[in-house]
């Protein structure tokens, strides 16, 4: 179990995502958690906190946005699409597409291991990603 768990670590860049997300591209600009409107139908306290221990500060206007949607569904998930989730970030907008709050979770645990921090500010790097279930191995490694 080791072994595989090494394995999927060996695999990824320099951001080690665990679940492996099925595609995803990084660039080499940021986000900088400043002052962030927040846009959200589900987990809005966790959001809340995630914004603000990244040294960010919620603001009803604001050049950054963080925004969550709940879809319908989410187009190429067939296996656990209640976990799928779209995540997209740009130099001022984090973008969150999910079917359940459960996806909602998963993204914002991802964003959790994006971040950097730079300086005395948390940065996230402008990536686009998407998963839908777990893969085997990143399975094993989360028993």
């Amino acid at each position: 179990m080791i072994f595989v768990c090494a394995m999927t670590m060996a695999q990824t860049n320099a951001y080690p995502l665990l679940p492996m997300p099925q595609n995803y591209k990084v660039t080499d600009k940021s986000f900088a958690m400043g002052k962030v409107k927040l846009s959200t139908p589900v987990l809005k306290s966790e959001w809340e906190a995630f914004i603000v221990n990244a040294g960010g500060e919620l603001a009803d206007k604001a050049a950054a946005e963080i925004k969550v949607e709940l879809l319908p569904v989410i187009d190429g998930v067939k296996l656990n699409p209640d976990e799928a989730y779209r995540l997209s970030v740009s130099g001022k907008l984090i973008k969150i597409e999910a079917v359940t709050e459960r996806g909602v979770y998963w993204a914002l645990q991802t964003l959790r291991q994006l971040e950097r921090k730079r300086e005395r500010k948390v940065c996230l790097p402008v990536v686009r990603l998407w998963t839908g279930r777990l893969s085997e191995s990143v399975a094993l490694c989360r028993m």
